[in-house]
């Protein structure tokens, strides 16, 4: 597991580090937006990540791999940045991950109470993520 972690980080190419994450591109079509170890998520700072995560995506839907993993907290309605429209045009699928109990119950409640517009699912590691979201990138 911890080998192919490796060998999924070794294939990215960050974009920038900044706005409370580090945001990269897979050679195989991912993006992966990782929240920085110690961030609390507000609604403002979802916004700012999902503005540069749609000017890199450039109108074309792409999968996204969002690991909470890190964070040390988040205002529930920085998750509703991830549900609207302009998000919804270019998210084409989500793979979130967690291994923390405040980021799980996070993505649990964005996944479970939101009517969540893609196919999106909680993972507890990145690797198992990246697997699931390859799965759509020929959709």
């Amino acid at each position: 597991m911890r080998q192919a972690t490796q060998e999924i980080e070794s294939d990215l190419r960050v974009i920038y580090r900044k706005n409370l994450c580090r945001l990269s591109y897979s050679g195989s079509g991912i993006i992966h937006s990782i929240i920085e170890r110690g961030a609390v998520l507000s609604a403002q700072g979802a916004r700012l990540i999902m503005e540069d995560y749609v000017t890199l995506c450039d109108g074309v839907p792409m999968p996204l791999l969002f690991d909470i993993s890190h964070m040390k907290s988040a205002d529930i309605r920085a998750f509703d940045i991830f549900l609207e429209e302009k998000a919804t045009e270019v998210i084409k699928v989500l793979g979130m991950v967690t291994n923390s109990p405040v980021a799980k119950v996070a993505g649990s409640l964005f996944l479970g109470l939101k009517e969540v517009p893609y196919s999106a699912k909680l993972f507890m590691n990145r690797s198992e993520a990246h697997r699931w979201l390859i799965c759509y990138l020929d959709q």
